[in-house]
């Protein structure tokens, strides 16, 4: 479930796109500003992976696991509230951030519990997270999106998926 919502949260730019994000946020026409928003988001993502992961050693990733879910989820909120491309630049990159340490600490968790022999099947049912959000992240995000149809209505999708992901 946390790698299904960790995938919805960080694709439905895509959808939101659909819904006038770009028109809102003032990018640019050709999809440049928007490729940007896309990239920005691996940057951090790659760079704290590492980091990440020492410090799931040190507080475990019972603490760990939840604070990040909990600050992804406030930050994937808070997309839904930018008013510029530099706000949405500058969130993407702090939900790099956030989102960063989830696979690897979900992966180093399922060694407490499972055998070699019993992990890979876990870890290809964790794997199959991204897969579902791609299958229901277009028909939620549709939902929400029929839920408002006004100029912003696109800061919906980010703001209940968000609120979704925390609760």
């Amino acid at each position: 479930m946390l790698y299904l919502l960790s995938f919805l949260d960080r694709t439905n730019i895509g959808q939101a796109r659909l819904n006038g994000l770009e028109q809102d946020l003032k990018m640019s026409k050709d999809g440049r500003d928007y490729r940007i928003a896309l990239t920005i988001l691996y940057v951090p993502y790659i760079v704290f992976e590492i980091p990440s992961n020492l410090v799931v050693k040190r507080f475990g990733p019972a603490r760990w696991i939840p604070f990040l879910v909990v600050c992804w989820g406030l930050v994937s909120t808070f997309q839904g509230l930018v008013t510029s491309k530099v706000g949405l630049y500058v969130n993407r990159a702090f939900l790099g951030t956030t989102e960063a340490g989830i696979l690897p600490a979900l992966a180093l968790y399922l060694t407490f519990f499972y055998k070699r022999e019993e992990l890979g099947l876990r870890q290809a049912l964790y794997f199959s997270g991204a897969s579902l959000s791609g299958t229901f992240g277009g028909l939620l995000a549709t939902a929400i999106g029929l839920i408002k149809r006004h100029p912003g209505g696109w800061a919906w999708i980010f703001i209940i998926e968000g609120l979704f992901t925390i609760l």
